[in-house]
């Protein structure tokens, strides 16, 4: 991880009660946390207009390529075997292991872990679990990016207040130290990482409600991702699903469903999490 600090603004008075219910949350999971006044958190980013501010300085970002990098050498030392380029097209529960049909062969496996992502939903499904009464089906929302192309004196992550729906367009930094600003949310039907160009002003009026100097001209269509959400539309927002389904029938099929961010981020805990629970459950 590399440390850059964050700072998460109010940019009006209104928005003062949910930053101070923030940082009363954050406060009660022993995170450090400086609140600032606006005069100081203009000290310290000059470029950036906000009201207050709650600055996190052991706040960073995860270069990805570098992460999975480090997690399939530490894997191939562990002894992991890896089936690249593989789509899972079934599952049977034999009763005593899984049989996992893939576009190469059958693979026996007494654990599971599903952890398939935007297919996790379609993987649950494969063994028999019924996904839809589970609460399990999963909802498209795509999140695009646009890159600011001159430098700007900004050295800190700005993070906007969040909404219901996403942590909103905030500025943050690539793995070459170039600034993008991204993620908006919106729900689609269909997987395409498209960046819609027409979206620039929605992305030029958020980013320069804290930005004052920002230019029209001065950002540009970077790249899109889609989050695998368990909330619809209009309903509330949904924490990760991690679960052994023995309950259903399934003992060591460990489904992983609706991670989206900070899934990445928090991968590590995850695992441990899922660690945790196999062993409690086998007793070794």
């Amino acid at each position: 991880m590399k440390l850059n600090s964050k700072l998460i603004i109010s940019t009006n008075d209104s928005s003062q009660d949910s930053l101070d219910l923030l940082y009363t949350q954050v406060i009660k999971k022993e995170i450090k946390v400086i609140p600032l006044s606006k005069r100081e958190a203009e000290v310290l980013e000059p470029e950036i207009n906000c009201h207050s501010a709650l600055l996190f300085p052991d706040s960073g970002t995860v270069d990805v390529q570098d992460l999975m990098r480090a997690l399939y050498y530490h894997g191939r030392q562990a002894g992991v075997f890896y089936l690249f380029d593989s789509t899972v097209r079934g599952a049977t529960y034999t009763g005593s292991h899984y049989q996992l049909e893939t576009n190469k062969e059958v693979i026996e496996a007494q654990i599971v872990i599903n952890s398939a992502g935007l297919g996790a939903d379609t993987v649950a499904s494969m063994p028999g679990i019924d996904t839809e009464h589970a609460g399990y089906n999963l909802n498209y929302c795509k999140g695009e990016y646009f890159q600011i192309n001159r430098k700007m004196n900004v050295n800190r992550l700005i993070y906007p207040l969040p909404d219901e729906v996403s942590l909103g367009i905030h500025l943050s930094y690539d793995s070459q130290r170039r600034m993008r600003l991204g993620p908006n949310a919106h729900y689609v039907n269909n997987i395409d990482y498209h960046v819609d160009e027409s979206h620039k002003e929605e992305f030029f009026n958020a980013a320069s409600s804290y930005i004052p100097n920002l230019k029209w001209d001065d950002i540009s269509p970077d790249f899109a991702g889609i989050r695998p959400k368990l909330q619809a539309p209009g309903e509330e927002i949904r924490d990760f699903i991690i679960i052994d389904e023995k309950t259903r029938g399934y003992p060591g099929w460990i489904n992983l469903i609706g991670i989206e961010s900070p899934g990445l981020t928090s991968c590590l805990a995850i695992a441990a999490y899922v660690r945790k629970e196999l062993l409690g459950v086998r007793g070794c």
